[in-house]
């Protein structure tokens, strides 16, 4: 009598069943991979359309930041700065947060805000490298010396680079340093600054 296997009437082995559970768990492993690789990729591209869209925006915000600043409208751009302060990345945005601050320093010696001699003294310290950093050490030594502090206001005077000042600041310079020098003595020193000094300068 002939002997059938399960194997010859068309049935599986316990062997052949196992081989094919771990085939099909195989198959639906590459399908999830293969759709979280797909959705995982739409994501990040939908980011960066996200941020390449934000890059225009961002510049003409600044733009109309910056034509604030040249209209002297100090309290509408101090306003607009702290807006854009919360949407700025501290690593990818670094750039445009030290220009931030900087003005945001301007807006509040413009103001007369009460932590303005604050927020140059921390700015200096944050940013020591910046290229703002003269224009703001600059401005701290003019706060200083309008203030009546002439002393901490000439150390700050000292470490100014004048050639980096426009003709405004320079002018501002000359008159104030020239009166440190003449009030301690150094007459020399004082005419070279006070010469220096246009006959159409409103100073003059």
């Amino acid at each position: 009598m002939p002997s059938f296997t399960m194997a010859s009437r068309g049935m599986r082995t316990l062997d052949e069943w196992r081989l094919l559970v771990a085939c099909e768990a195989f198959n639906r492993l590459i399908m999830r991979r293969d759709i979280f690789i797909i959705v995982t990729m739409f994501a990040l591209g939908t980011v960066a359309m996200d941020v390449v869209a934000q890059v225009p925006q961002r510049g003409e915000r600044i733009e109309d930041i910056e034509s604030m600043l040249e209209r002297r409208r100090w309290g509408e751009a101090r306003m607009e700065l702290e807006r854009l302060s919360s949407e700025l990345n501290p690593i990818t945005d670094y750039q445009d947060i030290v220009w931030l601050e900087y003005n945001k320093v301007r807006c509040e010696v413009e103001l007369g805000a009460a932590d303005a001699e604050q927020s140059m003294a921390m700015f200096l310290k944050r940013y020591p490298s910046s290229p703002y950093s003269n224009s703001v050490q600059f401005i701290y030594a003019g706060y200083l010396f309008d203030s009546g502090d002439v002393e901490r206001a000439g150390t700050l005077f000292e470490g100014v680079d004048y050639t980096r000042l426009n003709k405004r600041e320079r002018e501002r310079y000359d008159i104030r340093v020239g009166y440190l020098h003449f009030v301690n003595g150094r007459y020399d020193a004082a005419k070279e600054c006070f010469d220096r000094v246009s006959k159409r300068s409103a100073y003059y």
